[in-house]
């Protein structure tokens, strides 16, 4: 089976140079779990799984410590705000 990369419209081979390390890897872990290629949006799919990881939620909150809630939720953000731009 051959994934075609929504970004750029080559086979999904390594990194795209049109959508970033992470969405690229989200993409094609969707593609695969799914098994198809016909014409779904993958980049557009792994944009939205990733964007609905922005908040942390509360157990995750939990488990760093919430004494570093603040600093850790900022920097949360940041790792995901640098997914979805391609970083």
């Amino acid at each position: 089976m051959t994934i075609i990369c929504v970004a750029c419209g080559k086979p999904a081979v390594g990194r795209c140079e049109k959508s970033g390390p992470m969405v690229e890897r989200v993409a094609r872990a969707i593609a695969v779990k799914y098994k198809t290629t016909s014409g779904a949006d993958y980049e557009g799919m792994a944009r939205a799984a990733i964007a609905a990881m922005r908040e942390p939620t509360e157990a995750v909150l939990w488990r760093v410590g919430m004494h570093k809630r603040d600093a850790w939720t900022r920097a949360w953000q940041a790792m995901i705000d640098a997914a979805l731009e391609g970083k």
